[in-house]
């Protein structure tokens, strides 16, 4: 795909500049571009990719709360800490990346599978223009603000406590497009915030591993990328030759392989050949 050709045909509309402002994100990434050198539908990620895996990025940080965070691409940039305070210095945040935070959850069911990890506290924070929580407000029919009824969800939960809203006056992008080129469906558990070199910035999270729902699962691998090929996304800059990536993460074989047929059963549903689904097995730490 040729990037002038792209700014010619999209001429001067704003949100079409945001959209190739994010696709020249996307294609400055090295992983991304060495990856649309394949031609192969399915690719398991190689050595030389694996090695640029930072290992503390799958490392849950010791007496580490579980802070229930959307999987919105727009908030990985998150200072953490500085953000969400009132926790004692020896205690770090460990982000559980779901779509709308607790949208469709059996909430009981997921801190029963929360209690896995060992987490001495659970807390839920919610954020502006989510779409998970638009969707949510349509499938319930109800006509309350979509941010309200983001702050709604967050609140009122037994014993998980409701750390506050994220604005569009402390992230001015969360009024923008989604620039992501692609989700991460992390079969560890074990994800944080942490950067390594195979992942972009500009990734939806999802963690996979706290579901106890198979179906609701697939349901919001399904949702992020739609909402990535949709107009509130890159859309129509997905191409064949640029797909969007799922990459999905496990500790181990067996598990890889279920979780991949599962993504690539979501893309069976959508058009084109604008998803490619890529594995790979992540670091363990003990």
């Amino acid at each position: 795909m040729d990037y002038q050709h792209i700014n010619t045909n999209l001429g001067i509309d704003h949100a079409k500049k945001e959209k190739l402002a994010a696709w020249s994100k996307r294609l400055s990434s090295p992983v991304l571009n060495d990856l649309d050198r394949y031609s192969e539908k399915k690719l398991i990620l190689s050595g030389e990719f694996i090695g640029r895996i930072n290992p503390d990025a799958y490392r849950i940080p010791k007496d580490a709360i579980a802070l229930l965070l959307c999987s919105d691409e727009r908030l990985n940039n998150l200072n953490l800490g500085k953000m969400f305070g009132g926790f004692s210095e020896e205690k770090s945040i460990f982000p559980i990346r779901l779509p709308g935070a607790v949208v469709g959850q059996d909430i009981g069911q997921l801190k029963e599978k929360l209690k896995e990890y060992n987490f001495p506290k659970l807390a839920a924070a919610s954020h502006a223009d989510c779409g998970a929580v638009k969707l949510d407000l349509i499938e319930k029919g109800l006509s309350v603000d979509i941010d309200q009824h983001a702050k709604d969800l967050a609140s009122n939960l037994e014993d998980i406590e409701n750390w506050g809203f994220v604005g569009i006056e402390d992230i001015p992008q969360l009024k923008g497009i989604h620039p992501a080129c692609c989700l991460l469906v992390d079969g560890t558990g074990r994800r944080n915030y942490l950067s390594d070199d195979v992942l972009p910035n500009e990734c939806f999270m999802l963690n996979r591993a706290v579901y106890t729902d198979n179906k609701l699962a697939a349901s919001h691998i399904g949702v992020l990328t739609n909402i990535a090929l949709g107009d509130h996304g890159l859309g129509s800059l997905f191409t064949r030759e640029h797909p969007f990536y799922l990459f999905v993460s496990a500790l181990d074989d067996e598990s890889l392989r279920r979780y991949m047929d599962e993504a690539e059963g979501i893309t069976k549903s959508l058009p084109g050949d604008l998803v490619r689904v890529v594995g790979f097995i992540a670091p363990r730490i003990d």
